[in-house]
């Protein structure tokens, strides 16, 4: 017995739980035959303008739209339920893309990533994505937290997002927190179909857009003549810093001042750029550097601001948690510019605004990154000055860095 139906569209029901679907525009005006094959198992297949699929499965065919009077309906998709993809291999492998035209979407990991670019690339590439901010041509999607604890352990999630429609991408980073430890992962999609181009693993990522947007900052903001770099702090962001740091400047000596390791992060840099670096304390790295980076999980201020001397650089990049702080109230009401990334994500995430004693940080004095590198801001430097910029990290560096990342991959 065979039956024969035209249909707009079908639906092919696969083992216990697995769907696939068949839409007007994959089988274009196929054909459904249903018959019966060997021990009262049905066979069913489809045909038409897009290729020809065949199936062989133990379940019933789901009702057509004909037995329903006539009237088309189409199916939810993606279909509900644990497990709902074709398994790669089974005979729906074969079943026809929702978009022909469109490139598959990929995962990148991070051995990729650290292998298609470098801290160079990295900082061309958060320089053009501040200036087009600066240029009000990007949309921002600010941060968004949630945590929950379960016997004993709390397990945090948080998203942050932007849309750069002149680089042609948007995305979204998401990330875990769990025991202390973050683990990041950027969806990326097109601006101009809409279509998700790749999930990449971002812990990568973010080693790497941290630094450089800090770099971009220290090459607008630092004064020409600053020689002595001080890193504080010596984990992957710190490590990430002196790199970016000793890209974009020629400084002379690098002062290391961490709890544990800085030794060891002093001879790596000493090996890697052939500059002189030593381990210190706090209060000395901040007494004689012209510039200094910031990279700690401190929740209390690092240092006295009142020993930073005149015309330093300083970027404190360590937190993006309302009650953490590296930096003091006294070096703030010193500073004659404190640059942002975006002024809401500072306000609403650096500790050290929300934390900060009335009337310490003039609004007058606090400008966006962007508009300082696009002259959308009058701020000329003045020997003496000194300079604040506070990262909380926003995710116009995340898809900026993905879309170089993706680019690099094709």
């Amino acid at each position: 017995m065979v039956e024969w139906g035209v249909v707009r569209w079908a639906v092919v029901h696969w083992g216990m739980t697995h769907w696939a679907m068949v839409e007007r525009g994959m089988v274009r005006w196929g054909m459904v035959k249903v018959s019966e094959g060997r021990g009262g198992r049905r066979q069913f297949g489809a045909s038409g303008g897009a290729g020809e699929l065949e199936f062989s499965e133990s379940s019933e065919l789901p009702e057509s739209p004909a037995s329903r009077g006539g009237v088309t309906r189409a199916p939810r998709w993606p279909p509900r339920g644990p497990g709902a993809a074709p398994r790669v291999g089974s005979k729906l492998a074969g079943v026809p893309r929702y978009c022909e035209s469109c490139p598959a979407m990929r995962l990148i990991t991070d051995a990729e990533v650290a292998s298609l670019i470098t801290m160079r690339e990295a900082i061309a590439a958060m320089t053009a994505a501040f200036e087009q901010m600066g240029n009000g041509a990007v949309a921002l999607a600010p941060r968004v937290r949630g945590a929950a604890e379960h016997h004993g352990q709390v397990a945090a999630i948080a998203a942050m997002g932007a849309a750069l429609p002149a680089a042609g991408v948007v995305g979204a980073k998401v990330y875990s927190t769990v025991k202390g430890q973050f683990n990041f992962v950027i969806v990326l999609f097109s601006a101009q179909t809409g279509q998700p181009l790749a999930a990449i693993e971002a812990n990568e990522i973010t080693r790497f857009r941290t630094a450089a947007a800090s770099a971009v900052a220290l090459r607008a903001l630092a004064a020409r003549e600053a020689r002595t770099l001080a890193v504080f702090g010596t984990g992957v962001q710190a490590r990430a810093h002196a790199e970016a740091f000793l890209l974009t400047r020629p400084f002379e000596r690098v002062l290391v001042a961490g709890r544990a390791g800085a030794p060891g992060l002093a001879d790596w840099v000493t090996a890697s750029f052939g500059v002189p670096a030593q381990a210190v304390d706090a209060a000395i790295a901040a007494r004689e550097a012209d510039v200094l980076a910031t990279c700690t999980r401190a929740v209390e201020p690092l240092f006295d601001g009142t020993i930073v001397k005149p015309g330093a650089f300083v970027a404190a990049v360590g937190s993006s948690k309302p009650q953490a702080r590296e930096l003091d109230d006294a070096l703030l009401a010193r500073a004659d510019l404190i640059a942002v990334e975006w002024l809401p994500a500072a306000q609403a995430e650096a500790g050290e605004f929300v934390r900060a004693a009335v009337g310490v940080i003039d609004p007058a004095r606090v400008v966006e990154l962007g508009k300082l590198l696009v002259g959308g801001h009058p701020y000329q430097r003045r020997a003496p000055d000194v300079v604040v910029y506070k990262s909380v990290g926003i995710g116009l560096e995340d898809v900026a860095l993905a879309k170089l990342v993706w680019d690099r991959a094709q």
